[in-house]
């Protein structure tokens, strides 16, 4: 199951390159989560544990592999860790959500900030 990262991303542009060589070989899955590519009705809740869930959820397989790349590695953490039983194995490749502290005194509180507005507010500016 590979999951896509933030922002302006989605599993089209995070996973078609690679989609079709691991499809060869075993069932692939690649969601779009709520907010993210043409996903529509689907009510948005931007946390980690929820998108988890929901990945479950839709995913709707039995043990299987992880994979998530920023947001997404944060994503399948969760996964991991509120339904041991849906994973076989888990990739994160530069996982958000992790650093308590990005480094720069300004830009970090500026960005926690930002990702306390409300998802009405948040994903229209991120799709800019």
């Amino acid at each position: 199951v590979l999951v896509h990262g933030g922002g302006p991303d989605n599993a089209a542009i995070s996973w078609f390159e690679v989609f079709g060589e691991l499809a060869r070989s075993r069932p692939v899955l690649a969601p779009d989560l709520p907010g993210f590519g043409r996903t529509d009705g689907v009510p948005v809740d931007g946390s980690p544990a929820a998108m988890a869930d929901l990945a479950v959820a839709v995913a709707g397989v039995g043990p299987a592999v992880w994979i998530g790349v920023s947001m997404g590695g944060d994503v399948v953490l969760n996964v991991a860790l509120r339904h041991p039983g849906a994973v076989a194995g888990l990739v994160a490749v530069a996982p958000g959500g992790l650093a308590a502290y990005a480094g720069n005194r300004v830009l970090h509180p500026l960005a926690w900030l930002a990702c306390r507005l409300p998802d009405a507010v948040l994903l229209p500016a991120l799709r800019l």
